[in-house]
C-alpha cells in the first residue's frame, strides 16, 4: 500500500510501544527462519510481518513524536548479504529493524528519521501516514537500546557486545575480540556499514555490526 504524504496535524503513523518491541524482534527472526527454510519469499514474508506488527501498534498522530528521539522501523535490503543456515549468502536479501532519530521538518523533505549511512552521510526515511515505527527498549530491560556510534574499532580489540538481534541478545553484555572486518563479497557493507568478524570468550564466532562494538571503559 503506498503511503500517502498528508499535512503534518493530519498525518498518522503506527507506533509500536516499547514494551511490545520484542514482537518486532520475534517477527523478524521468523521471517528469516521462514526464508532459510523456503528462499526466495523475503520480500512477503517483510509485507506478512509489518501486518502483523501494524495490527499491534497504536495510531500515533504525528505531532506526537518527540523531536530528535530515536524510532525504529522494518528495512528490508534487497541485495544484502544474509546469514542463512550459517552462511553468508552475497546478494540474498535480508530483513532488518533499523533506526533513525526523528525530523519533524527536514529541508524540501518534510519530516524523517535521519540516520548515518556507512560514508557518514545523512540518510533519510520519509515519516508518511501509515508508517511503522518502534519504540525502543530503555536500557536495563531485556533488549538493551544499541546507540549509535562512531567509533574506530581496532582489529585484535576488546569490546562489550550489545545487541538488538534476538538470535544473539543472550551473548549482550559479553566481551568479544575483534579478529577482522568483513569484505564486501561478506556483508552488504554500503547498505548496513561496516561489519566484523568477532570472538566471544568462549571461543564462539559470529559476525557483528560497528553499532554492536561498545568500548569498554579503560580499555
Amino acid at each position: 500500500m503506498r503511503k500517502q504524504k498528508l499535512a503534518p496535524e493530519a498525518t498518522i503513523v503506527l507506533l509500536l510501544s516499547e514494551d511490545m518491541y520484542s514482537e518486532a524482534t520475534a517477527a523478524v527472526d521468523d521471517a528469516r527462519k521462514q526464508d532459510e527454510k523456503r528462499p526466495g519469499n523475503l520480500e512477503r514474508l517483510a509485507s506478512k510481518a509489518m501486518e502483523h506488527l501494524a495490527a499491534l501498534a497504536k495510531p500515533t498522530p504525528l505531532p506526537e513524536l518527540v523531536e530528535g528521539h530515536r524510532y525504529g522501523f522494518l528495512y528490508l535490503s534487497y541485495d544484502a548479504t544474509a546469514n542463512r543456515n550459517g552462511q553468508m549468502v552475497p546478494n540474498h536479501g535480508e530483513l532488518y529493524i533499523s533506526y533513525g532519530n526523528f525530523c519533524r521538518d527536514v529541508p524540501g523533505r518534510g519530516a524523517c528519521l535521519v540516520s548515518k549511512n556507512a560514508w557518514g552521510l545523512d540518510d533519510y526515511t520519509p515519516v508518511l501516514n501509515g508508517t511503522l515505527l518502534f519504540e525502543f527498549p530503555t536500557v536495563g530491560n531485556s533488549h538493551p537500546v544499541v546507540e549509535p556510534q562512531s567509533i574506530e574499532i581496532k582489529i585484535g580489540g576488546r569490546y562489550t557486545f550489545m545487541t538488538l538481534d534476538t538470535r544473539l541478545s543472550s551473548h549482550s553484555g559479553e566481551t568479544v575480540t575483534v579478529l577482522r572486518p568483513l569484505t564486501e563479497d561478506e556483508a552488504d557493507i554500503a547498505d548496513v556499514g561496516p561489519m566484523f568478524k568477532v570472538e566471544f570468550e568462549g571461543g564462539f564466532v559470529e559476525s557483528a555490526f560497528i553499532d554492536e562494538l561498545q568500548p569498554i571503559k579503560g580499555v
